[in-house]
């Protein structure tokens, strides 16, 4: 097996940890929230989904959606093309779309009733923050006004 196999398979082994361990924690959440658990292991839905569940914004889940696919289409290929200009601003996009999830998890956190130690656990270690707030006694408020 060469060295490149390894580091492929450590990689899809770790991925599907991270996949199964967020898919549990927001199972729990959206049982708290009354949404159908099963959107909890479909990716992309389930993002959605929690940005309905803690943003009172109607589209917002579509515009990281987009800023995020958008940005990773054209920052690949504005670098293969050689265009500066739609690399940069693929790269603007991707990095829009991070800082929405960052707010994402900012409004999340408040929606369970918990402060920023939460949030940065989202942030950091979402899967695990994800099983805590799936898991824990906190309860789902709604969107709160941050």
């Amino acid at each position: 097996m060469t060295e490149t196999m390894k580091i492929i398979i450590t990689w899809a082994i770790f991925y599907l940890v991270w996949y199964i361990l967020n898919a549990l924690g927001y199972k729990g959440e959206f049982k708290k929230a009354g949404v159908s658990e099963g959107k909890a292991f479909i990716p992309f839905v389930r993002e959605m989904e929690v940005y309905k569940l803690c943003w009172n914004k109607k589209n917002i889940g579509l515009y990281w959606l987009l800023a995020a696919v958008l940005g990773i289409v054209m920052l690949f290929a504005g670098s293969m093309l050689k265009i500066q200009v739609i690399a940069w601003a693929g790269f603007v996009l991707v990095i829009a779309s991070q800082v929405l999830q960052i707010m994402r998890c900012f409004h999340q956190s408040k929606s369970f009733g918990r402060t920023g130690g939460m949030t940065a656990a989202l942030i950091l270690v979402n899967p695990i923050a994800n099983l805590i707030l799936g898991r824990s006694v906190s309860e789902y408020k709604g969107i709160v006004k941050a």
